[in-house]
This record gives C-alpha cells, sequence and structure tokens, in this order.
C-alpha cells in the first residue's frame, strides 16, 4: 500500500508491506470486515452518503481521510494479544484494527478525519503524476484471479462503481457541505 504517514512529511509517500496474519486482518477475510472494509464503510462510505443526500453526485476519494490503525482492543481498552501461527512455529501479536470510528458512525464523526484541502490537493497532484499513474490504474479496476493481463483494457473500459473526477474535490472541498447534522466547512 502506499500511505502518507501523518507526521512524517520528510519521507512521506511511504509503502507498506503486508503478510501473512496482518495483511489478512487489513483486507479481511470471506467472512470477517478487514481494516479498509471497516473505512471504506465507516468513513468514505458515511461522507460519501451524505454528500450525495446534498446532491453531491462524486465522491471524495479515500486519499481524502486519514487511515488511523492501531491494536485491536478489548471494551476497557486493553490491547488483544492473539497467538499466530502452527505447531511450534507461533507467535503472540496485537493484530490491527481501525480506531477513532464508531461501528456507525455520523458524518460529524468522521469529519475529523479530513485530511484538509492543501494536503488533499497535494495527495491528487501525487495520484496523477506519471509514476504512480499505472500503479494507480490498478486499483481502479479489481483483477481476476489467474488474470494474465491480456483482459486488463477491456476490464477497465467496461468497468463499473463510481469513479472520483477532479470536480467533486473542487465542489466538495471549496465552501461548506452540509452534511446533515451540522455545518462542515471543507
Amino acid at each position: 500500500m502506499l500511505v502518507w504517514v501523518k507526521d512524517l512529511d520528510v519521507l512521506n509517500p511511504v509503502v507498506l508491506t503486508l503478510k501473512g496474519y496482518v495483511s489478512a486482518e487489513i483486507t479481511g477475510k470471506r467472512n470477517q470486515e478487514g481494516v479498509l472494509d471497516a473505512f471504506s464503510t465507516r468513513v468514505a462510505g458515511t461522507i460519501n452518503n451524505a454528500l450525495h443526500a446534498n446532491g453531491v453526485k462524486e465522491n471524495l476519494p479515500w486519499r481524502a481521510f486519514w487511515l488511523c490503525i492501531g491494536p485491536q482492543t478489548d471494551a476497557n481498552g486493553a490491547p488483544i494479544y492473539t497467538k499466530v501461527g502452527q505447531g511450534t512455529d507461533t507467535s503472540t501479536v496485537t493484530l490491527p484494527a481501525l480506531i477513532g470510528v464508531p461501528k456507525h458512525p455520523k458524518a460529524s464523526d468522521v469529519q475529523k478525519l479530513y485530511v484538509g484541502k492543501e494536503l488533499l490537493y497535494k495527495l491528487n497532484a501525487l495520484w496523477k503524476e506519471d509514476r504512480l499513474l499505472e500503479w494507480a490504474e490498478a486499483w481502479d479496476v479489481p483483477s481476476s484471479p489467474g488474470s494474465d493481463g491480456e483482459d486488463d483494457e477491456a476490464r477497465q473500459k467496461s468497468a463499473q462503481g463510481p469513479r472520483v473526477i477532479d470536480t467533486a474535490l473542487e465542489s466538495a472541498v471549496s465552501g461548506a457541505a452540509d452534511l446533515g447534522d451540522e455545518e462542515i466547512s471543507f
């Protein structure tokens, strides 16, 4: 994953490589919500649904919000330690979780995760750089297991779903957006 680490501007962007149990917790499993699923639904989904309800047709991208990851915790806030591995090859780890966002947030709950207009413009410019364009486009269309890449262009042309366009960002981050329960200035 290409990420921007808050307050680490000298090194940003950073490539975050994950594998094993941690990767499975980030991306999700068949019947279990992963960190990215939770972020998509609770953060991006909440804001975009509120914007759609107020007549904005485009979506704000994930990069418009901080993705806060921390350890899974119990009801008292203590870390949950999980034994992973098999046989004698085991470790005790704290698996990642989306933190700081309730299960059923309101727009006002996730508005605080907005990266801000200045950083969003910087991230959008970075997203469009030639050196990142191929990498970014790979995330626009899911690939099929065992895909040899021959049908990638056809899949991209027929891909369905909301597309983020510059006018969405302009309209959503300039002025104020009424997200239902309060006026939120972007």
